[in-house]
Protein backbone atom coordinates (compact mmCIF):
# COMPACT_ATOMS: atom_id res chain seq x y z
CA UNK A 1 0.00 0.00 0.00
CA UNK A 2 1.50 3.43 -0.98
CA UNK A 3 2.23 6.28 1.66
CA UNK A 4 -1.26 8.05 0.65
CA UNK A 5 -3.43 5.02 0.80
CA UNK A 6 -1.95 4.25 4.29
CA UNK A 7 -2.25 7.87 5.01
CA UNK A 8 -5.87 8.01 3.76
CA UNK A 9 -6.85 5.29 5.27
CA UNK A 10 -5.32 6.56 9.18
CA UNK A 11 -7.46 9.89 8.08
CA UNK A 12 -10.83 7.95 7.85
CA UNK A 13 -10.46 6.40 10.84
CA UNK A 14 -9.34 8.90 13.02
CA UNK A 15 -12.89 10.73 11.52
CA UNK A 16 -14.49 8.22 12.71
CA UNK A 17 -12.74 8.72 16.10
CA UNK A 18 -13.63 12.38 16.08
CA UNK A 19 -17.43 11.41 14.95
CA UNK A 20 -17.36 8.80 18.13
CA UNK A 21 -16.02 11.62 20.40
CA UNK A 22 -18.53 14.40 18.96
CA UNK A 23 -21.76 12.10 19.70
CA UNK A 24 -20.39 11.37 23.52
CA UNK A 25 -20.45 15.28 23.92
CA UNK A 26 -23.63 15.43 22.42
CA UNK A 27 -24.75 12.99 24.52
CA UNK A 28 -23.46 14.46 27.68
CA UNK A 29 -25.33 17.90 27.14
CA UNK A 30 -28.75 15.76 26.79
CA UNK A 31 -30.66 17.08 29.81
CA UNK A 32 -32.34 13.77 30.30
CA UNK A 33 -28.96 11.83 29.97
CA UNK A 34 -27.76 14.24 32.43
CA UNK A 35 -30.18 13.59 34.56
CA UNK A 36 -30.36 9.47 34.55
CA UNK A 37 -26.89 9.22 33.80
CA UNK A 38 -24.61 11.78 35.07
CA UNK A 39 -26.74 12.90 38.41
CA UNK A 40 -28.31 10.04 39.41
CA UNK A 41 -26.15 6.89 38.16
CA UNK A 42 -22.32 8.71 38.46
CA UNK A 43 -23.64 10.59 42.06
CA UNK A 44 -26.56 9.74 43.78
CA UNK A 45 -26.19 5.53 43.09
CA UNK A 46 -22.79 5.93 43.91
CA UNK A 47 -23.32 7.35 47.33
CA UNK A 48 -25.71 5.15 48.22
CA UNK A 49 -24.18 1.92 46.90
CA UNK A 50 -20.63 2.98 49.00
CA UNK A 51 -22.89 3.68 51.95
CA UNK A 52 -24.35 0.31 51.59
CA UNK A 53 -21.02 -1.16 51.35
CA UNK A 54 -19.98 0.12 54.71
CA UNK A 55 -22.66 -1.42 56.45
CA UNK A 56 -21.04 -5.08 56.22
CA UNK A 57 -22.93 -6.60 59.34
CA UNK A 58 -26.37 -6.71 57.50
CA UNK A 59 -24.94 -8.34 54.23
CA UNK A 60 -23.96 -11.56 53.26
CA UNK A 61 -20.97 -12.07 50.99
CA UNK A 62 -22.95 -12.38 48.08
CA UNK A 63 -24.21 -9.32 48.60
CA UNK A 64 -21.44 -7.46 49.38
CA UNK A 65 -19.72 -9.00 46.54
CA UNK A 66 -22.85 -7.47 44.19
CA UNK A 67 -22.35 -3.84 45.49
CA UNK A 68 -18.88 -3.91 44.64
CA UNK A 69 -19.40 -5.41 41.24
CA UNK A 70 -22.17 -2.41 40.41
CA UNK A 71 -19.83 0.22 41.84
CA UNK A 72 -17.00 -1.12 39.62
CA UNK A 73 -19.61 -1.79 36.36
CA UNK A 74 -20.42 1.77 36.87
CA UNK A 75 -16.91 2.98 36.93
CA UNK A 76 -15.98 0.56 33.75
CA UNK A 77 -18.53 2.91 32.04
CA UNK A 78 -17.38 6.30 32.82
CA UNK A 79 -13.71 5.19 32.41
CA UNK A 80 -15.31 4.55 29.00
CA UNK A 81 -16.68 7.67 28.17
CA UNK A 82 -13.09 9.97 29.32
CA UNK A 83 -11.42 6.86 26.63
CA UNK A 84 -13.35 8.17 23.76
CA UNK A 85 -12.81 11.54 24.55
CA UNK A 86 -8.93 11.15 24.97
CA UNK A 87 -8.88 9.22 21.73
CA UNK A 88 -11.27 11.58 19.63
CA UNK A 89 -8.72 14.56 21.12
CA UNK A 90 -5.66 12.64 20.04
CA UNK A 91 -7.69 11.66 16.26
CA UNK A 92 -7.64 15.27 16.01
CA UNK A 93 -4.36 16.10 16.69
CA UNK A 94 -3.21 12.96 14.45
CA UNK A 95 -5.70 13.69 11.89
CA UNK A 96 -4.38 17.44 11.48
CA UNK A 97 -0.98 15.63 10.96
CA UNK A 98 -1.94 12.94 8.72
CA UNK A 99 -3.39 16.38 6.36
CA UNK A 100 -0.09 17.72 6.31
CA UNK A 101 1.79 14.33 5.80
CA UNK A 102 -0.20 13.20 2.69
CA UNK A 103 0.53 15.96 0.76
CA UNK A 104 3.51 15.70 1.41
CA UNK A 105 3.50 11.81 0.40
CA UNK A 106 1.09 13.13 -2.88
CA UNK A 107 3.73 15.18 -4.06
CA UNK A 108 6.49 12.52 -3.47
CA UNK A 109 4.38 10.09 -5.53
CA UNK A 110 3.97 12.50 -8.37
CA UNK A 111 8.07 13.61 -8.27
CA UNK A 112 8.69 9.63 -8.71
CA UNK A 113 5.65 9.60 -11.66
CA UNK A 114 6.98 11.67 -13.56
Amino acid sequence: MSASKELEKDIKQNEETIKTMEALYRLEKNRDFKKIFTNYLLKEKVISLVMELAEREKQSVEEQQSIKDSLKAISHVSLLMDEIANAGEMAIRNINNNREELKMAILEEERENE
